[in-house]
């Protein structure tokens, strides 16, 4: 069966293609409810990898989501941009595909 490499920001990944179609949607669900949560202007609790890999927790509201040279990020309105890949959980909502 056909492998697809997935890019994160510390390591590759190979898995088999039909694993990234079944993962994809999760990962649609879970960037619909980020939507969600900065259309509806609700306060977050985000738990995220920092750039030297420790957990890091911030409060505060989504403002933007956006895709910049391929990679998507949120901004919350502390100025904090987060990568998408960094993010552990949001108000308890985890991200699936997080190692």
């Amino acid at each position: 069966m056909p492998t697809a490499c997935l890019k994160n920001s510390n390591f590759v990944l190979g898995m088999k293609i039909a694993e990234v179609c079944r993962q994809r949607p999760v990962m649609e669900k879970f960037k619909e409810y980020l939507e969600e949560q900065m259309d509806l202007k609700r306060r977050c609790t985000i738990i995220f990898r920092d750039v030297q890999g420790a957990m890091a927790t911030i409060k505060g509201h989504i403002i933007k989501m956006e895709e910049i040279s391929g990679r998507e990020i949120i901004e919350t309105d502390a100025g904090f941009v987060i990568g998408m890949d960094q993010i552990i959980s949001v108000n308890d909502h985890v991200q699936s595909n997080i190692c």
